[in-house]
């Protein structure tokens, strides 16, 4: 449930932003207010999303030689139903969390190192590289 979370966000900050810059249109740019909403979302959600992936995956071998899943014993590991789950829902949201996202925006920040301080990148990836030395901006992604 937890994987369907950023997009509620999209959803949410989408019809959020517009709203808000339709009734205050002075208020800021809709585009950078809208990445900078899901950006910090993502980040806070990242943790969970992955800890709930890899429980999908966390398997435990009992005594009657059979494994289950950690998180619910009463669940046998790699039935028909265990890896549809895996194979439908885990795998593609490791691949999407643990490398595309964060090859996505390391690839965004090194294509813009030289604008860093610009508040086109600033306001929605700020938070992600400001604490760093210039030099530095990528390690958040590490």
């Amino acid at each position: 449930i937890f994987n369907a979370l950023p997009l509620v966000f999209l959803g949410i900050s989408g019809l959020f932003w517009s709203t808000y810059l339709r009734v205050y249109p002075i208020a800021g740019n809709l585009k950078h207010n809208f990445t900078a909403t899901v950006t910090v979302c993502l980040f806070l959600i990242y943790p969970t999303i992955l800890k709930q992936d890899f429980a999908t995956l966390s398997c435990r071998a009992l005594d009657d030689g059979n494994s289950y899943l950690d998180g619910d014993l009463s669940q046998s590991c790699w039935t028909k139903e265990h890896s549809f789950w895996v194979f439908a829902l885990a795998v593609p949201s490791l691949i999407i969390y643990v490398i595309f996202l964060p090859v996505s925006i390391f690839n965004h920040l090194r294509r813009n190192v030289n604008t860093l301080s610009s508040i086109e990148i600033k306001i929605p990836f700020g938070f992600l590289y400001s604490g760093f030395k210039s030099e530095f901006y990528y390690w958040e992604g590490i």
